[in-house]
């Protein structure tokens, strides 16, 4: 198992779920955070040229682009398990764009 001691550089903080490390990333304007763990934020980080085009309305190279509800959503896979997020986690995810690769650099 990976450890923990990531280098957290801002208000994002470092939680466990069943004895995996989780990160969160607070949400701007909203008391919500975006969590996930070490299998999504390696995931995250390999797409990352792929979320930077999806948030300036340019076609990922991977990535699959789909709606719901109306919006625009970006799909990522990572072995086999699919995920999905909206402008406005991606947007948090650019943000907090350090915090996630040294978070998952702890499972590499």
């Amino acid at each position: 198992m990976a450890t923990t001691k990531a280098r957290i550089t801002t208000k994002a903080r470092i939680t466990t779920y069943k004895g995996n490390p989780v990160l969160h990333l607070p949400i701007r304007d909203s008391e919500k955070t975006l969590c996930f763990g070490l299998k999504r934020a390696e995931a995250i980080v390999d797409n990352m040229a792929d979320i930077v085009a999806f948030t300036s309305s340019k076609k990922p190279a991977r990535a699959k682009i789909k709606k719901y509800k109306g919006n625009p959503i970006i799909h990522l896979a990572k072995e086999g398990k699919p995920f999905s997020f909206g402008l406005k986690k991606a947007e948090t995810i650019l943000n907090h764009a350090n915090d996630v690769i040294n978070f998952a650099a702890t499972a590499r």
